[in-house]
């Protein structure tokens, strides 16, 4: 039989825009198909930490909105506010314009792009797996689903086990000389909610200010909430507000395999996402070449199946079960995030950048510090 693709990626974020662009380089007849016309907005923060910089294409360029050489913890008093500083630890981002060129960069090395095509059902046989649009059916040996985190046709298969961050962020045009009290650094707070977190990052001619609510008993008025923290740092009702939108953020991988039937699922889709500071990008990249990867070397199904587990094991599913070992003190007991800012304030801040930068793991820090990780482990949530 044959077929129309090789590979058909669901999604243009950048697990699906990374796996469409390595299946195509490698001479794979490639398909990705985005239901919005391109480019397409997406509520992000957008800010690109240097690890996963590194796991971008060579010859792939994009627009910045500005470079972060600093990030900040804080929790709002002098004693428990801690910064780090390295070259280019953060690069900020537009999504709108980020995504569309990784989607053409996919595009230009031999990906087809069916923007405007929205996928209404998937059928999985043995040897294929069958894709309806509104206008045609497709065929395709292998299937990415890099739907990000609503994952639609991904929750048709798989049990949505991931956690589910509710997140409210916007943008806010600042005057220069407002602008410059957040220029260069990315900052995170975590005091500003009982189980959540918050963030500023700079952009062009903007700063990209957000907040994320954990799920917990307590209903919180996240827009209140978040007014707060807009008062808190002078943001006034003067500064124009724009895009005031609220979107989930899945912090837990799910529990089942990550390929089944043909199908593949990579980033947000996954649940593939960092839950102290809701970075997705770098388990975004790494799990859709990852995918790419399997496809192209793998002989059959069980074959690149075991292949695309053993390429994210280390490196996203391990990061990320220890990661949400260590996200618990700060989202879950207010006393023991205290307690860990006030004496390992300055210590947690430089091994975050050293994270962020790929120069360490979160599962090396939890096997260097068995103290603490053990200390983490007693919670309860």
């Amino acid at each position: 039989m044959n077929f129309d693709f090789d590979v058909v990626v669901i999604g243009s974020g950048p697990a699906g825009g990374i796996a469409a662009f390595h299946t195509a380089t490698a001479g794979l007849k490639t398909a990705l198909f985005e239901k919005e016309m391109l480019p397409r907005r997406k509520v992000c923060a957008g800010g690109v930490v240097r690890r996963a910089i590194n796991l971008l294409p060579e010859d792939f360029s994009y627009p910045v909105e500005s470079t972060c050489d600093t990030l900040e913890l804080r929790m709002h008093n002098p004693e428990t506010t801690f910064q780090e500083s390295r070259d280019g630890l953060i690069t900020m981002v537009s999504r709108v314009d980020f995504d569309y060129a990784l989607t053409k960069h996919a595009e230009k090395h031999g990906a087809e792009i069916h923007d405007g095509t929205a996928v209404k059902s998937v059928t999985p046989f043995d040897d294929y797996v069958k894709i309806d649009t509104e206008t045609r059916s497709y065929t395709t040996r292998y299937l990415i689903l890099a739907e990000g985190a609503n994952a639609r046709i991904s929750n048709k298969f798989w049990k949505d086990d991931r956690l589910l961050v509710t997140a409210l962020e916007s943008e806010v045009f600042l005057p220069e000389e407002k602008l410059r009290e957040f220029k260069g650094v990315a900052r995170f707070d975590f005091d500003i909610i009982t189980s959540g977190y918050a963030w500023i990052f700079p952009k062009k001619d903007h700063i990209n200010i957000g907040l994320g609510a954990f799920p917990q008993g307590k209903k919180t008025n996240i827009n209140k909430v978040f007014d707060e923290y807009k008062a808190m740092n002078g943001i006034t009702d003067a500064y124009e507000e724009k895009n005031r939108r609220g979107y989930i953020i899945p912090i837990t991988p799910r529990k089942e395999s990550y390929m089944k039937q043909r199908m593949l699922l990579v980033g947000d889709a996954a649940g593939f996402a960092d839950p102290i500071t809701a970075e997705g990008f770098t388990y975004a990249f790494k799990s859709g070449i990852e995918a790419a990867k399997a496809i192209v070397n793998g002989s059959d199904p069980s074959e690149v199946s075991k292949l695309y587990h053993e390429g994210i094991d280390l490196e996203v599913t391990q990061e990320l079960n220890a990661v949400t070992k260590l996200s618990k003190p700060f989202y879950f007991s207010k006393r023991l995030r205290g307690v860990l800012f006030r004496r390992y304030g300055a210590r947690m801040c430089k091994g975050m950048v050293d994270l962020l930068e790929g120069k360490r793991s979160y599962v090396g820090a939890l096997n260097k510090h068995s103290f603490i990780a053990r200390l983490i482990r007693s919670i309860k949530v």
